[in-house]
């Protein structure tokens, strides 16, 4: 704030002399101006970590910036107000958008409150397309409208003068000398160019003539038009970039008489949660406006931000600035958090990868074409070739197999649909699991299992994003299950903790919630909280559509029994995980949960041969996959021991969770439902002499309880589980 001004005492005088009037004058309006400065401070948020990118011209960019397209009358000066107050210092005008008095008034209205100075503010605007040939008169017309003195950039609008004929005319080296004049003349502090394609813009750089280079390129871009082959280019060229329509432009469809945009059928119903019908992977059917496509929706989940703060990060990211526009104040305002978080690579390269799927240009200039010319096709516009939708939809198509291929399932006490064969994720190393996700559905799994103690449920919710966006598959097919951990049983904490699975998972609702294991983490006799206010509270997440089904892992028939008995019971549990496999086939409790309308689910089929160390084994444990009497059935059958633990799994009427981060064991392990075991070979695994709990539960016994012994977590001897 400004130092007070001194003001001398002139009560004693009867009357003031002309000089000390003048300086009375002058300090009342000084003083004032601070006040009025002060009040509107209070209405005003500062960003002091705005980035910005340094131009060619020597000037500073702020990347982000608001943009006034389409906005009704008498809505833009509200707009830049709430945008500067809250701390944009970048507007995004033209003279085409019929609003620039508006914007003027604003700007007037914030300069006159003292907070930001001119100098402060970066605004641009654009010369239309009818003004080539009367370029400074434009500009002035401009800078009148907008009650400021210079532009900090001049961008030609579009590589259009509404000429008819072979021949652009004016010209555009015609046009760029007066844009050049413009700067000369202190009108201007930058130029460039807006919808300019790469060939159009390099036989500008490359003409003799130029003595001022563009320092500004502003183009289309988001997630479903990357255009990352020419930011690249411009990159190379010292170009600044900024992106426009970063939100997928949703409201501009009738406006710009756009075409529907279209991806396959199964895309769109992935968007919409709803089935889509089978072998209908490729026709053309309407696609999700960006900002509601799955994948933009769980990444923002998975991040605790809206679909446009994510599309904005993605932007910058790119080392764009970025324009979106919006009238609402809040919305305005929630654009800006995008400055103290960042997405994952993974998370950039899926996003750029929607355009794969379908790709669309939102402002595609067709309303620019002419049979006259001088563009009479988008690829004169844009001097590059228009996508090919179906060659791209078959080739995404081709990633899959087994799309239409039946699988078994198990109708669940829920009513819920349970594909028996899934891929487990447990102790998959970072990074390894989004691949194996994508890997497991493409070649045909739809099941997928996971929890919050693995630590990558954000990589499996990277990869179902990725998944989704593909359209191959929608959400309706796929069973996804996540786990409560232990540290989580209080009724107060389960919904909480639910919420993080499916934020990092990036989904609106599980298939399948368990309790991981009976245990809390508490030392004494008794289980605290006890089962049964865990289980309140899971019913909880049922009624409130979080879950589908809700169920346990690792409990014993008595604590199971428990349960059922509970007279608060009013959900009963669709499904048991617990591990099964032949050298722990717990055929006793399959038996009786069968009697109980209980699902199971095996875990470990293949006899968890990473986790010996994890699981204390000890030494002279059996690793299962090298069982002689495994070995001489995989023979005789002409499958992998995998595939006959997975096949002896199905057979015994439960679900089965193989797990694997290699592609080809992923792929194999899937080989399982054209053939059978004979009744001889299932019975000859299921009666193995040899008994081995791999995952035994001794990490959680304690001296003070509730669990002192592996009797005490099992209800049962651990010398077998028949």
């Amino acid at each position: 704030m400004n130092s007070p001004i001194r003001i001398k005492d002139y009560r004693g005088l009867t009357a003031l002399s002309q000089e000390q009037e003048q300086q009375l004058q002058a300090a009342t309006a000084a003083n004032e101006q601070a006040l009025r400065k002060l009040h509107a401070a209070g209405s005003y948020t500062f960003v002091n970590d705005m980035p910005t990118a340094r131009l060619n011209s020597g000037y500073d960019i702020p990347l982000v910036g608001l943009g006034t397209w389409k906005s009704s009358p008498g809505q833009v000066r509200a707009a830049v107000l709430a945008a500067v107050r809250c701390g944009y210092r970048h507007i995004d005008c033209a003279a085409a958008y019929n609003n620039e008095h508006e914007v003027g008034a604003a700007l007037e209205e914030l300069l006159a409150e003292g907070v930001v100075t001119r100098e402060q503010l970066f605004i641009t605007t654009k010369l239309w397309n009818s003004d080539h040939g009367n370029v400074e008169a434009a500009l002035r017309r401009s800078l009148a409208a907008l009650r400021l003195t210079y532009l900090d950039l001049y961008l030609i609008h579009w590589p259009v003068t509404g000429c008819s004929g072979p021949v652009l005319t004016p010209s555009t080296g015609e046009t760029w000398a007066a844009m050049e004049a413009c700067v000369e003349a202190g009108l201007t502090r930058s130029i460039g160019v807006s919808n300019f394609s790469r060939a159009k813009l390099q036989q500008l750089l490359d003409s003799p003539q130029l003595k001022i280079r563009p320092a500004v390129l502003q183009v289309e871009a988001h997630p479903y038009w990357p255009n990352s082959a020419l930011l690249s280019w411009a990159a190379a060229q010292g170009l600044h970039v900024t992106a426009y329509s970063p939100l997928g432009s949703p409201d501009s469809e009738r406006l710009l008489n756009r075409p529907k945009h279209t991806a396959a059928a199964a895309a769109a119903a992935a968007a919409a949660d709803a089935p889509a019908g089978s072998n209908g992977a490729a026709a053309a059917v309407e696609a999700p406006q960006l900002m509601q496509h799955p994948m933009v929706r769980g990444m923002a989940r998975r991040h605790g931000k809206s679909g446009a703060q994510v599309l904005i990060r993605w932007a910058l990211q790119r080392s764009t600035s970025v324009l979106p526009k919006s009238v609402n104040p809040e919305r305005i305002k929630a654009n800006l958090d995008v400055l103290s978080w960042s997405l994952a690579d993974a998370d950039m390269a899926a996003l750029s990868r929607l355009a794969e799927v379908a790709p669309q240009r939102m402002v595609d200039g067709s309303f620019w074409l002419s049979e006259q010319g001088p563009y009479k096709t988008l690829e004169d516009l844009w001097d590059e070739p228009q996508p090919d939708q179906r060659a791209l939809r078959q080739q995404v198509l081709g990633r899959y197999t087994n799309l239409d291929k039946p699988q078994p399932t198990a109708q669940l006490s829920s009513g819920a649909i349970m594909p028996l064969l899934g891929l487990g994720t447990w102790k998959s190393e970072p990074g390894q699991v989004r691949a194996a996700v994508l890997a497991a559905v493409r070649c045909g799994y739809r099941h997928i299992d996971c929890a919050a103690i693995y630590g990558n449920e954000q990589e499996v919710g990277a990869a179902l994003a990725e998944l989704l966006s593909e359209g191959a598959v929608n959400r309706q097919q796929l069973f996804i299950t996540g786990k409560l951990w232990n540290s989580s049983h209080a009724a107060k904490d389960v919904q909480p903790a639910l919420n993080k699975t499916l934020q990092d998972l990036g989904l609106s609702y599980l298939d399948l919630f368990l309790i991981h294991w009976p245990v809390t983490g508490c030392s004494g006799p008794v289980l605290t909280p006890s089962t049964g206010e865990t289980w309140a509270a899971m019913e909880a997440c049922v009624e409130a559509g979080l879950t589908r089904s809700i169920g346990v892992s690792n409990f014993s028939r008595a604590k199971l029994q428990q349960l059922l008995d509970s007279p608060q019971l009013k959900i009963r549990p669709a499904v048991l995980q617990i591990e099964a496999h032949p050298y722990w086939p717990n055929s006793a409790l399959l038996s009786w949960a069968a009697a109980q309308g209980l699902h199971v689910t095996a875990y470990s089929p293949l006899g968890s041969p990473d986790s010996a160390a994890i699981m204390q084994r000890g030494d002279d444990a059996r690793r299962l996959l090298e069982e002689p009497a495994l070995l001489r059935i995989a023979e005789q059958c002409g499958k992998s021991p995998a595939q006959v633990l997975i096949r002896w799994a199905l057979q015994r009427g439960t679900s089965v969770l193989p797990k694997s981060a290699n592609p080809g064991r992923i792929a194999s392990n899937f080989d399982v439902l054209d053939w059978q075991l004979t009744p001889e070979d299932q019975q000859a695994l299921s009666s193995l002499p040899y008994r081995q709990h791999m995952v035994s539960g001794v990490m959680w016994l304690n001296a003070r309880g509730p669990y002192k012994t592996l009797r005490d977590l099992w209800d049962e001897d651990e010398g077998g589980a028949e």
